[in-house]
Parts: C-alpha cells; sequence; structure tokens
C-alpha cells in the first residue's frame, strides 16, 4: 500500500531544492546546499546559518490506497489543508545537517473514489530530517513522531490512530518504531467499511 509518508517522503527533499530555485533569496541563503524553501528567513552566527519559516498548503494523495478485491474494489483519495513550521540548519560551510517540519494541523478526508463517500481525518506531528552527511540528502535519516493520522466518527469512535514514532534509515527501511502505525502499517479495514 503506498502510504502518505512514501509519497511525501521525495516531495519534501526535493521542495528544498525546487522552490529554492523560484525566490529571489536574502544574502544569508545564498550559498546554502540543498536551498531552503522560499518562504524561509535565514540568519547567520558562528556556528552556521538557520532557516526558519512557516506556510499554509493543501495536499491531495488519488488513490491512496485500494480497498477491497476485484469487482468490489475501490481506490481512496487523501486530500486536505496543513499549516507548516520549518526549521533548516546547515553548518559553517554552508551544508544542510538537519531540517524540523512541524506539521500543525492537518485536517483532511479519506475519500472513496467511485462513491465520494468521505471521512475526516487530523493529524499534527513532526517530521525531523537528519543528515548524517552534511548537504548530501541520500544520508537523510528521518523521524515522524506525533499524530501522524486519526479518523474518529461522528458518534462511532475512533476506526484509524498512527500515533507514536518512527525512524528511517536512509535507504528508506524502518530502524524504529513505537506506538499503533494502523495507517502507515496498512491496517485500514474499519476505514474501508465506514467508506464502503
Amino acid at each position: 500500500m503506498a502510504t502518505r509518508h512514501v509519497a511525501c517522503r521525495p516531495v519534501l527533499l526535493l521542495s528544498l531544492v525546487a522552490l529554492a530555485v523560484l525566490a529571489v533569496r536574502p544574502a544569508a541563503a545564498q550559498g546554502l546546499t540543498p536551498p531552503p524553501p522560499p518562504y524561509t528567513t535565514c540568519t547567520t552566527a558562528g556556528s552556521g546559518t538557520t532557516c526558519r519559516g512557516n506556510t499554509d498548503t493543501t495536499f491531495s494523495f488519488p488513490a491512496e490506497f485500494a480497498c477491497g478485491s476485484g469487482a468490489g474494489s475501490f481506490a481512496v483519495d487523501e486530500q486536505g489543508t496543513t499549516h507548516r513550521e520549518a526549521t533548516l540548519w546547515y553548518d559553517r560551510a554552508g551544508n544542510l545537517t538537519k531540517r524540523t517540519l512541524r506539521i500543525a494541523p492537518l485536517e483532511g478526508t479519506f475519500t472513496n473514489a467511485a462513491t465520494g463517500r468521505s471521512v475526516p481525518e487530523s493529524a499534527h506531528f513532526v517530521i525531523t530530517h537528519e543528515l548524517l552527511t552534511p548537504g548530501d540528502l541520500d544520508t537523510d535519516r528521518e523521524t515522524i513522531a506525533g499524530l501522524f493520522a486519526k479518523v474518529v466518527l461522528p458518534g462511532g469512535g475512533s476506526i484509524l490512530l498512527d500515533v507514536g514514532k518512527i525512524v528511517y534509515d536512509p535507504d528508506g527501511d524502518i530502524a524504529f518504531a513505537a506506538g499503533p502505525h494502523q495507517f502507515t502499517d496498512g491496517q485500514v479495514a474499519k476505514l474501508c467499511a465506514a467508506l464502503s
């Protein structure tokens, strides 16, 4: 099952490069590898450069996963909005060493693509990228901590909960996990039933 994490990871990393090219950067952001997103403001001190900023975004993951099999199967779309607060740390050479992205809140929906039936989703979490080799995105160790996904039906209780902490090594394999991770682990039977 494709997960939001797998879909988001390349987008988050590439946004560091692609978005920065489109904007005029303040002097403190020049020469940083990779460049910070355009919505950040950077300051330089003796230990390096720190960039901070926030933005509101929308997201859409068509066919995020499928429910059922055969003729009765259907795709589930995910979409919504987020408020994001980013902080990036660069060493004296201008190479990124760490980036945090605080997403609070995430408000969205999971929708049966065939019928349009939907359920509300909420989340608030922090994604931390630590580059084991400064400036080298291939050495990214990613940690996701907090409430990654929650679906509560009015009067029906919780049908999806993904909360806790997951650490991914630079190859994308899980190095550590704590907490229930129903969405990440593809345990979506109750969610599929609610969307049927």
